[in-house]
């Protein structure tokens, strides 16, 4: 028999999802496009942006480190958001477009960042 809190930790990640795909659901797309496009731009152009020029200070450009650190404050927003956006009963439907465009986008911005480091 397996135990409960395995169960409850393997039932989570098809929760959130749900939750993810109920919050794009009720999204009114023209309402929430100033804010989507300002969360997209920070999470994947000026947050590495600053992350290359901080880290730049510490690490060499061109180590592993650095690289590893630049790439990762280039993904995309986390679905954990959603949740919290939820518990928190801010503008979930938002951060759930948020969520989705930066992860499509994403595609793009980490490939030609790839290609520049």
């Amino acid at each position: 028999m397996a135990n409960p809190v395995e169960l409850l930790g393997n039932a989570a990640i098809p929760a959130l999802l749900t939750l993810l795909g109920i919050n794009l659901s009720n999204i009114n797309v023209k309402s929430a496009m100033s804010f989507i496009s300002i969360a997209t731009t920070f999470k994947l152009i000026v947050y590495p942006a600053i992350a290359f020029l901080i880290i730049g200070f510490f690490y060499p450009l061109d180590s592993l480190w650095a690289k590893v650190l630049i790439l990762s404050s280039a993904t995309p927003t986390a679905a954990t958001t959603t949740l919290l956006a939820t518990k928190f009963e801010l503008k979930s439907e938002y951060v759930s477009s948020a969520m989705f465009v930066s992860t499509v986008t994403s595609l793009a911005t980490i490939s030609f960042l790839l290609f520049m480091i």
